[in-house]
């Protein structure tokens, strides 16, 4: 009988180190204790387009809300911040992941984790990892203009910045792409200003290897856009050309947001790409 999908858990010496180092408020490496809690779960891996990972400078790494039973989203980001740890080198400035602190109706097996008890646990995390906590709630205006403040200067500061644009949207199937709010996709436009490098990422299992496949870098501009097409995108880019694509999103938020997503959906396999998949009729 073959096996099922690999059930990822958190070794209990590993936990209770983790745990020994709260009162100090240590902080951690989310790339080395990636790396070495996915060789703890035997995880199989494969990594794909390594070469489009900038080495000696930031970016926003944008990325699908992968998930499933057994292996949740901080899987697939301790996965890819292990990929570029691998690449950049251990002395180079870590990833800053902007995660939520709010996660509603968590339950550890069949027991309900109150949500101000995972609020509690979310900002530890986040504070050990210095992770950019955002509100999940986007009436919070003050919250997510700070967030996007210490995402900007963890950037100039040479961080990567981690975003998943979709965050939980697709929770009946949460390994599929889903349409994000728009105010996650203008967030990293105006990170990326038309200057800073976006990364667009994936993470999927194929059988039992759980894979990333990275794409080209691309940028998104607030500006008012120049000669740009009725679909948004700027006029002038060359084909092929080495320097990242620049795409205006000054026309609106939906052009922003489908540039960002058909850039990670392209990476996916196409049962996986939501709304953003290839008609049947159009695949080549």
């Amino acid at each position: 009988m073959p096996a099922g999908p690999t059930q990822y858990r958190f070794p209990a010496p590993w936990l209770t180190r983790w745990l020994l180092g709260v009162p100090a408020r240590s902080r951690r490496d989310v790339g080395l204790d990636g790396g070495t809690l996915l060789a703890a779960n035997g995880a199989r891996c494969r990594v794909e387009g390594s070469g489009y990972v900038p080495v000696d400078q930031p970016f926003v790494l944008v990325t699908n809300h992968f998930e499933r039973e057994g292996m949740r989203v901080w899987w697939p980001a301790m996965f890819l911040s292990s990929i570029l740890r691998e690449l950049r080198g251990p002395d180079a400035p870590t990833i800053r992941w902007m995660v939520s602190v709010e996660f509603h109706g968590y339950h550890l097996g069949p027991v309900p984790i109150p949500d101000a008890l995972m609020r509690w646990v979310l900002r530890l995390i986040a504070d050990r990892y210095a992770a950019i906590p955002v509100p999940r709630d986007t009436s919070e205006a003050s919250g997510r203009s700070a967030a996007l403040r210490l995402a900007r200067r963890a950037l100039a500061d040479g961080h990567p910045v981690g975003i998943t644009p979709e965050a939980a949207e697709a929770a009946d199937r949460p390994e599929v792409l889903a349409e994000p709010d728009e105010n996650a996709a203008l967030a990293v436009a105006l990170l990326s200003r038309g200057k800073i490098p976006i990364l667009p990422a994936a993470v999927f299992e194929e059988g039992d290897t759980l894979v990333a496949r990275f794409g080209a870098p691309v940028t998104l501009d607030r500006r008012p856009p120049r000669a740009a097409g009725r679909d948004g995108t700027a006029g002038g880019a060359a084909e092929g050309a080495t320097a990242p694509a620049t795409t205006s999103a000054g026309a609106t938020a939906p052009a922003v947001r489908d540039q960002l997503m058909h850039s990670i959906a392209a990476l996916l396999p196409n049962d996986l790409r939501g709304p953003y998949a290839t008609p049947a009729n159009d695949r080549g």
